[in-house]
C-alpha cells in the first residue's frame, strides 16, 4: 500500500502510520482498503452494530478485542463491501485478513 499523510490526519500523533489503496472492491477503482498501524500496542475500544445479522469482520473484531485485552496494533478497513451474510467462508476470510495483516506489521492476529 502507498502511504498518504496529511496535516491533522490519523498519522498526526507520533507512532502511527496509515496507508490506503485500491484493492478492486469498488468498481470505480477508488481507494477502498485502508490500514492504520500503531508502532506500539494501543488501547482499543469500539462500538459495533447491534443488528442481529452481524458481518464476519464485526464478529472477529469483537473476538479479537476480548482476546487481546483491548490491545491493538493494526486496523484494516474496507469500503464498498460489508462482508455480511457470508457464513463460514466469511469468518475464514475475516480471520485470514487479520492473520495476513498481523504478518505484515509484526503483531498477533488478535492485535
Amino acid at each position: 500500500m502507498s502511504a498518504t499523510v496529511g496535516i491533522g490526519g490519523v498519522t498526526t500523533p507520533d507512532g502511527f502510520r496509515a496507508s490506503g489503496t485500491s484493492a478492486g472492491i469498488k468498481a470505480s477503482r477508488n481507494l477502498d482498503l485502508a490500514l492504520l498501524v500503531s508502532d506500539t500496542p494501543a488501547i482499543a475500544a469500539a462500538v459495533f452494530t447491534t443488528n442481529k445479522a452481524q458481518a464476519a469482520p464485526v464478529l472477529v473484531s469483537i473476538e479479537h478485542l476480548k482476546t487481546s485485552g483491548r490491545s491493538a496494533k493494526a486496523v484494516v478497513v474496507n469500503a464498498g463491501c460489508a462482508n455480511a451474510c457470508t457464513g463460514d467462508q466469511g469468518m475464514a476470510d475475516a480471520r485470514e485478513m487479520a492473520s495476513l495483516t498481523a504478518e505484515a506489521v509484526g503483531c498477533k492476529p488478535a492485535e
